[in-house]
């Protein structure tokens, strides 16, 4: 079984999605994260490929951590991250 690395659950069916070298590299870069794959159960893939909810949710996840972390302005913050990935997210195949 494998862990969800969104909602953290253990899961048979996995989506896992393997990093190209470029992404390995960013993610070394700026999350000092030693990664070669990202696992997603189905429920966290299908919200995640949806452009709109896929955003909210990051725009969410960010937003509490910031404000966890004391920053005063998380809010505009993660408001800003949601319209950059709104502008740049490809539009859905459905």
């Amino acid at each position: 079984m494998t862990t969800c690395c969104v909602c953290g659950r253990e899961q048979k069916d996995i989506i896992t999605l393997k990093l190209t070298e470029v992404e390995k590299a960013y993610a070394k870069k700026v999350e000092n994260l030693d990664v070669d794959s990202f696992s997603y159960c189905r429920a966290c893939y299908r919200i995640l490929c949806d452009r709109e909810q896929g955003a909210r949710l990051i725009q969410g996840v960010v937003q509490t951590n910031m404000a966890s972390l004391g920053a005063s302005n998380a809010d505009v913050l993660a408001k800003r991250l949601y319209e950059h990935l709104i502008k740049h997210a490809k539009p859905s195949s459905t």
